[in-house]
């Protein structure tokens, strides 16, 4: 799992801001259209600056554990693929949770559906 993010854009869809994102954190071409999101967050922000609302919409883009993964060290210290058995549990809030559970469901079905092919 790899986590980019970022703004939309203004001419942007959410999937080309996918992609963008995508390949300008991660190094990672996303081609054709993106799943649908598998999960939507609002939030509101705090900090020192204007306070705003975040929507934040999850996608799950499916790829190969082997895809080379080319991380801006701007946004990442290290980015690196994991088994799920393997995730680490620290530092991660009930968001990423959330989405990971809705992505094992989002794998597993991919799995059935793959298996009822053969």
């Amino acid at each position: 799992m790899a986590a980019a993010r970022g703004h939309v854009e203004v001419g942007e869809t959410p999937a080309d801001t996918v992609r963008r994102e995508a390949a300008e954190e991660l190094g990672i071409e996303v081609t054709g259209e993106p799943a649908p999101p598998a999960l939507l967050t609002v939030t509101a922000t705090v900090g020192t600056g204007p306070r705003h609302t975040d929507v934040s919409l999850w996608y799950p883009l499916p790829m190969r554990r082997t895809t080379r993964i080319a991380a801006d060290e701007g946004e990442f210290a290290a980015a690196r693929w994991f088994a799920w058995d393997a995730l680490p549990g620290a530092r991660r809030g009930p968001d990423i949770d959330r989405f990971l559970e809705r992505l094992e469901r989002f794998t597993e079905a991919g799995r059935r559906t793959t298996a009822t092919r053969e």
